[in-house]
Parts: structure tokens; C-alpha cells; sequence
């Protein structure tokens, strides 16, 4: 009766150290999953801004602003504040989520040119 007692206390420690591995490679999937979900956003955001400044009279104001040229109406102002927002809030969370360690360094580094492009203009630093 010992023995199997013996036995049992061994299948069951057993058990219970399967069971906490498994629990750690859920955990490690889980995060891996978090991590990709976190670039595809990103990334699904991203197209959604290009997206929008394809459309010809957001594309023409855009080019304005590139070009510097200084007679911008308050509405084509508007719309490069809300072109720049739209980048740094998406910025924002890349970095936050960076942070956190659901993004990889790479993929924040890779951020750094797109914010140099947008910020490369006069009238990005004013917003």
C-alpha cells in the first residue's frame, strides 16, 4: 500500500510539472500571438492613413505642405494637422506597445525613417 502511495505521489508531481510547461508554452504562444496581432494593426492603421492621403484633394494639400508653399487655407491647414496626429498617434502606440515588449526593437527602429519623412517638412514641426 506504501509503494503505491509512493507511486501515486510521483505520477501526480509528475503531473503537475507537465502541466506548469505546458502552461509556460501557452503562455510563450500567447505572447507570440500578441506580438504579430500588435504589428498587423500597426501596420492595418498605416495603410489606412496612405490610404486616406491617396484620395487626389488630401494627396494635393499634402504636396502643398511638402513644397512649403505658404498660402495654405485654414481648412488645408486642418487637414495637414490631422495628417501629422493621425502619424504620431499611430507612432505613439507602436512605441508604447515597443516598450511593453509586444513589438520588436527591429520594428520600431524601421519606424524612425517614416517619422524623419513626415517631420522632414516646415509645416509638420508647426503642428
Amino acid at each position: 500500500m506504501e509503494r503505491i502511495g509512493v507511486w501515486v505521489n510521483a505520477v501526480t508531481s509528475i503531473g503537475v510539472i507537465v502541466g506548469l510547461a505546458m502552461l509556460a508554452i501557452e503562455l510563450n504562444q500567447n505572447s507570440q500571438v500578441m506580438r504579430y496581432q500588435s504589428g498587423r494593426d500597426s501596420t492595418t492603421t498605416a495603410v489606412g492613413i496612405n490610404l486616406a492621403s491617396m484620395e487626389p484633394a488630401i494627396a494635393e494639400v499634402l504636396a502643398k505642405g511638402y513644397r512649403n508653399e505658404t498660402a495654405l487655407s485654414t481648412a488645408e491647414l486642418l487637414i495637414l494637422d490631422s495628417y501629422v496626429v493621425a502619424w504620431m498617434m499611430l507612432f505613439q502606440q507602436d512605441f508604447l506597445e515597443y516598450r511593453e515588449g509586444l513589438q520588436p526593437e527591429e520594428w520600431w527602429l524601421v519606424r524612425e525613417q517614416s517619422i524623419r519623412t513626415i517631420l522632414s517638412s516646415d509645416w509638420s514641426r508647426k503642428v
